[in-house]
């Protein structure tokens, strides 16, 4: 499963990295819990508060069997909450223009559905400056709801005979596969 999470953190990161790219081509899309320098500049905080499974998991059957098994998929929707914060001078150009986007931008949407990540909806933005050594540094925030599906392949074995004993005579009945 470490390899769901960190495709669908990637997946939001390049979702929201698209959405400020045409204004702050430069600008840093970071992950709160990243260690590390703070970013110089204008940059953005990505927060993933929760994962909230919205509906049972879809498993089907693949058609064709691969070598000497079947594959079967897995399908889990999920509803993830995320927080979104601009730190900077210009926090407050960047956080409009990156929530203008991910509502209305025919590419951005496109390459989030190409994703399976879709935006249900978003908070207003916030202002919340934050006190730091000498001064205040501007930090402009909103939550956005994001859908997404989960997917992972399982292994199974191919069924090659099914045996029946036949209850008046204790004969097998061997039947093959169909």
């Amino acid at each position: 499963m470490t390899a769901l999470y960190k495709q669908i953190q990637d997946d939001l990161r390049t979702v929201i990295k698209d959405s400020i790219s045409k204004s702050f081509p430069t600008s840093k899309v970071i992950f709160g819990f990243e260690n590390g320098t703070e970013p110089t500049g204008t940059y953005c905080v990505i927060s993933v508060l929760d994962y909230i499974k919205t509906g049972l998991a879809e498993t089907s059957t693949r058609a064709n069997p691969v070598d000497d098994h079947y594959e079967v998929w897995t399908n889990i929707p999920y509803e993830i909450l995320v927080q979104i914060d601009f730190v900077g001078k210009d926090a407050g150009a960047m956080s409009l223009e990156c929530h203008t986007r991910l509502s209305s931008s025919y590419s951005n949407k496109e390459l989030s559905m190409s994703l399976n990540v879709g935006l249900l909806n978003m908070s207003s933005i916030r202002r919340r400056p934050q006190k730091r050594d000498t001064t205040y540094v501007d930090i402009r925030t909103f939550d956005a709801r994001f859908n997404a599906v989960l997917s992972y392949t399982e292994e199974i074995g191919i069924i090659t005979r099914v045996d029946i004993q036949e209850p008046f005579n204790n004969t097998i009945i061997n039947v093959p596969p169909l």
